[in-house]
């Protein structure tokens, strides 16, 4: 007897939809291409970061909250554009009492034609203080060239974190694990102690992933500081 048109498609929305679910689960986020010293090792989770404006999240021995957010102008089209955030987050484990950042972003794009120029490029920097007094930690996080020079099809960044007298250095990474080609936006990025990369962090998908140092000294806990600030920040250039 034919199936009559309800109930084939009561019995063929089950199975589509399944289909649809499993096709979503098999999407993995593209996996950031690191170096030879990090290759192998277990990444931590952050946990909780998502999306979100405001939140907690959680990195193995490390938890805290944040917030942030970010504004566009845009001025006769995209002819020039203004770009400004901000946020703050508290980690707790790296220092006796919880760590408190505070970050700004700030970047100018204009566009004249099909080119593009940022007369002042971005600038990502975080200010930390200890039960409300200053401390030795400074991160900052620039454009890889100079402001008036045309924009690339990569957003380069490079930058670094000074925590209690060590200093790491970090750049952004565009390699994809298994494809030759790089993106235009930073899929993560490296940290460097003396040119030798010592930890990561991948932002790929809404869960970012930490490559840290092992131990538990300032190396270690400069790395942590650092990655989170990149992973609670909006980049601009991922922005539509």
């Amino acid at each position: 007897t034919p199936m009559k048109p309800d109930s084939l498609l009561r019995t063929a929305l089950p199975v589509a939809t399944a289909l649809i679910l499993a096709a979503c689960g098999a999407i993995q986020p593209a996996r950031m291409a690191l170096p030879e010293p990090l290759r192998g090792a277990e990444p931590i989770s952050v946990d909780g970061m998502g999306a979100g404006q405001k939140g907690t999240f959680r990195a193995g021995d490390y938890s805290g909250e944040y917030a942030r957010s970010a504004t566009r102008l845009e001025l006769f089209g995209d002819f020039a554009v203004f770009d400004r955030g901000r946020a703050t987050y508290t980690l707790n484990g790296v220092t006796a009492a919880p760590l408190f950042a505070r970050c700004t972003v700030r970047q100018t794009t204009m566009t004249v034609g099909i080119v593009g120029f940022e007369p002042k490029k971005l600038a990502y920097e975080c200010d930390f203080s200890e039960q409300g007094k200053g401390v030795g930690v400074r991160f900052t996080l620039q454009e890889g060239r100079d402001a008036g020079v045309p924009k690339t099809l990569q957003a380069e960044r490079r930058g670094r974190i000074d925590f209690n007298g060590t200093t790491l250095t970090m750049r952004s990474v565009h390699a994809v694990e298994g494809s030759p080609l790089p993106l235009g936006t930073p899929i993560g990025y490296v940290f460097e102690q003396d040119g030798r990369p010592v930890g990561a962090v991948a932002l790929t998908g809404l869960t970012p992933r930490l490559w840290l140092p092992a131990g538990n000294d300032d190396t270690r806990r400069a790395a942590v500081a650092a990655a989170m600030a990149l992973s609670i920040f909006w980049d601009p250039a991922q922005r539509p």
